[in-house]
């Protein structure tokens, strides 16, 4: 199907989404949202049905912002709204009225959760198979991804590598930082997933393997972040820096992660080539060597042109 997502396209479908008075198709040939009653005489096989959004979704999303409001006086406001059903979204809106900086961001978490919604959507529907045979996002996903999320870097926080220890180390989770606007949180979180994945038995050794990785020093280290503007850290990479002689120089990518919520949206991607920008603006060469590398963010690499060197076989003389 020749339909690819892009602004025009993603505004018209979230329009119709939030219409709860009729039920809205996507026309794959005219590239636009139809109603039921449009569509009577409308080829069927070119109708998509709209990502599903009832009320039931609109409340539970207040709900998921209204967690994330730090003012306890607002929150509280909103917690006692939500909690009576009748009338709940006008004067859900009406509270938000009066805070306009909190007005905003539930616009933004909103649109946010929307745009999501879409993407989940469309990659879903028929989509798969020509995206794999390109090998990478459409160009119209990438500027939409360029445009809804902050990119940015800082440096790691003075007790991140402590905080990985203790991690590996089978501290409980208590002990670990909890304050989830960092972006190494995200990296840490990324860490505890893959663990959880590998056989007890060969746990520990796997996690000595990451310490190996990821014990350098911490002022030589960068960690390149994607947010929302509404602020949530979707994403993040960590980078160690290398400086050696003549062209020893290398940026290399140690670890990453991208939240559950925000995968295959293309965040990694974009994360990876801003990496590699800021690397090149330094006269770094920026190459990704993380440990249990899955086989296929292989293309994506060597498009990218940052995978290690290594030889093409191994010298013989090595094992024999």
């Amino acid at each position: 199907m020749d339909f690819k997502l892009n602004p025009e396209i993603m505004e018209n479908i979230i329009f119709c989404m939030e219409n709860q008075k009729d039920v809205f198709f996507f026309d794959i040939k005219q590239k636009r949202c139809v109603s039921a009653s449009e569509s009577g005489e409308m080829e069927r096989e070119n109708l998509i049905p709209l990502p599903e959004w009832t009320p039931v979704h609109g409340f539970r999303l207040m709900e998921e912002f209204t967690g994330t409001v730090k003012n306890p006086v607002i929150r509280e406001k909103l917690r006692e709204t939500i909690s009576v059903r009748t009338g709940v979204f006008k004067r859900f809106r009406q509270i938000l009225s009066g805070y306009p900086e909190f007005d905003q961001a539930w616009r933004f978490f909103k649109k946010d959760r929307l745009k999501k919604t879409v993407y989940n959507w469309y990659q879903t529907i028929s989509l798969a198979k020509e995206l794999s045979d390109l090998g990478e996002e459409p160009e119209e996903t990438y500027e939409i991804i360029r445009n809804d999320f902050i990119f940015g870097s800082c440096k790691p926080s003075s007790g991140f590598l402590k905080s990985q220890c203790r991690l590996f180390s089978g501290a409980e989770p208590e002990t670990i930082s909890k304050n989830t606007a960092l972006p190494e949180k995200i990296i840490e979180e990324g860490f505890s997933e893959v663990l959880e994945k590998i056989p007890e038995t060969s746990r520990q050794a796997a996690a000595n393997l990451f310490l190996r990785f990821i014990s350098g020093n911490p002022g030589n280290m960068e960690i390149f972040y994607a947010e929302t503007p509404a602020a949530e850290k979707a994403g993040a990479v960590l980078v160690e820096y290398f400086s050696g002689k003549g062209n020893g120089k290398t940026a290399v990518v140690t670890a990453a992660a991208v939240k559950m919520e925000f995968r295959g949206l293309g965040v990694f991607t974009q994360l990876l080539e801003t990496v590699k920008s800021s690397a090149e603006k330094k006269s770094y060469r920026a190459m990704c060597f993380m440990p249990f590398t899955s086989p296929f963010l292989n293309p994506l690499l060597e498009r990218l042109e940052m995978t290690p060197d290594l030889p093409a076989e191994p010298a013989e003389s090595l094992f024999f």
